[in-house]
């Protein structure tokens, strides 16, 4: 037979696929004729900018370009930059459909060597890895309720995270970048970073409002001087997500896109430099409730058939964000550098655990510092370290904790101990959201089979001796008794019997 039963539609973010790969860059390229020759590269950076991503069938295609970037010297002991772009494109076969899906992808350089071949000529051998992530919203119609007598039912309330919708949008920032009246005029960038870094999120009426700061910093050279610059730029951007409102919760990622920073040539001085940013700001907005979801059933009439389908589950237990200060001394050989013309980090989070009401981040840095010898030649020395920071919480979780820690250097100095050791210091701020996973099994369908003749049908009255710690809802479903008449009749108030007892099970 069937029942009458209510159902409730779950809207559910599910991984449809994931897998890992590599990008090769196997390539050559000559300097332009206005820049000088290379007698002695100091360092050579790969990064991949990731312009689009689009899921699409059953593939999944990456779309953006590897920004390498050259520092080295001339023939004069001068300081010079290059930067070359190389396009690229990445498909991946999922074999199932991820089409309008949300992609995650992160994309680390593994592997880099660079030489000069030529004066002119410059050979780029690099391998980047990428780690692809789709999820797809799926629906799932649940049994919240069955109607009928002689059924009973053992809900619990389930927290979730019901999935409202997701969008990605393009951020252009273009900013005129002026020097102040101390600062000498600009030849040339030779180095510049912009790190982007979400502010505050929130949902209102049909959109999704995200604030932020790009912080941008440069080296730049002025006659035989390489000034440093630094500068941070807010910004803000809204994206149409129809449904949501005030009360949704909302979750943003922000990815660096496209950079260029020239100076900028007025009245024939260079007094500021150009930028032009390109960001890709993504939004997920959730709803956050409860779904009484039915753990076991049973009839006091018949048999019951169920079927069940288990799915994961998200929900935000909270948000943490804290910094921290990493204090490094370095040893160098002796003479090393007499005068430090720039410091900069590259950092990288390797791990992060919760246990025992305590978080751990552990990671490491590379401290690059561009410097002059004791001979007034211009050098290059980079040192690696790790750090570790541990941060108390009171964090309830039963299922699987999910976070992404976003780890920025607020503030960085240094000093020179002697001609062949430094002092490292750099301020860090660590933000992560916190989502719980779990598997949660879900009643789909109940259909009632004939009538369960059992011993006890001729039976009106049960006594049993129940121990304490016995659950009242499995001893309820050992007589097929209904547990609401056995409630009563025994004044049983709690989920367990509370002492050894004797009670009386009505038998329908």
């Amino acid at each position: 037979m069937d029942y009458k039963t209510v159902k409730q539609a779950l809207s559910i973010n599910e991984t449809a696929f994931t897998t890992t790969g590599e990008i090769a860059v196997d390539e050559d390229f000559i300097l332009p004729d206005f820049y000088p020759e290379v007698i002695k590269i100091l360092k050579c950076k790969a990064q991949a900018r990731l312009a689009s991503k689009n899921a699409n069938g059953t593939s999944v295609t990456l779309d953006g370009h590897i920004c390498v970037d050259l520092l080295y010297c001339d023939k004069e002991g001068g300081l010079n930059s290059f930067q070359q772009i190389l396009p690229f494109s990445k498909v991946f076969d999922t074999e199932v459909d991820v089409t309008g899906g949300c992609v995650f992808c992160k994309i680390k350089t593994d592997y880099l060597n660079c030489r000069a071949v030529t004066e002119r000529k410059i050979s780029i051998h690099s391998a980047l890895s990428v780690a692809l992530n789709i999820k797809t919203k799926k629906q799932h119609e649940v049994i919240v309720e069955i109607e009928d007598e002689t059924v009973q039912t053992d809900k619990k309330e389930i927290p979730f995270l019901n999935v409202i919708g997701s969008a990605e949008k393009g951020l252009l920032i273009e900013q005129e970048l002026e020097l102040s009246a101390g600062q000498q005029s600009v030849d040339s960038v030779l180095r510049c970073e912009a790190t982007p870094l979400i502010t505050e999120i929130k949902a209102v009426r049909n959109k999704a409002v995200i604030k932020g700061n790009l912080t941008v910093t440069v080296l730049y050279s002025s006659g035989k001087q390489c000034i440093p610059y630094k500068s941070t730029i807010p910004f803000s951007q809204f994206i149409d997500m129809q449904g949501i409102n005030d009360d949704c919760i909302c979750t943003g990622k922000i990815q660096l896109c496209y950079l260029e920073i020239k100076p900028k040539n007025v009245d024939g001085q260079c007094r500021g430099m150009s930028l032009c940013a390109k960001l890709n700001v993504s939004a997920e907005t959730y709803c956050a409730g409860e779904v009484p979801i039915i753990n076991d059933a049973y009839s006091t009439q018949n048999k019951l058939e169920m079927q069940r389908t288990k799915v994961n589950i998200e929900r935000v237990i909270g948000h943490l964000s804290d910094s921290f200060m990493v204090k490094k001394t370095f040893d160098f050989s002796p003479g090393t550098f007499g005068n430090i013309i720039d410091c900069w980090l590259n950092t990288e989070v390797d791990s992060c655990t919760f246990s025992q009401g305590n978080m751990e981040v552990k990671g490491h840095f590379l401290l690059c510092i561009l410097a002059f010898d004791a001979d007034n030649r211009v050098c290059y020395h980079e040192k690696k370290s790790d750090f570790s920071f541990v941060k108390a919480t009171e964090l309830n979780c039963e299922g699987r904790l999910l976070f992404e820690p976003i780890i920025e250097p607020i503030t960085c100095s240094y000093t020179i101990l002697t001609d062949s050791s430094l002092e490292y210091r750099v301020e860090y701020r660590l933000n992560i959201s916190l989502h719980e996973e779990k598997s949660v099994s879900f009643l789909t369908n109940v259909v009632g089979e004939e009538k369960d003749n059992n011993d006890t049908e001729n039976i009106s009255m049960v006594m049993y001796f129940a121990k304490k710690g016995e659950s009242v809802w499995d001893i309820a479903k050992k007589y097929k008794a209904d547990i609401k008449s056995m409630r009563q009749t025994n004044d049983l108030n709690s989920e367990q019997i509370e002492c050894d007892k004797r009670i009386l099970i009505p038998i329908m």
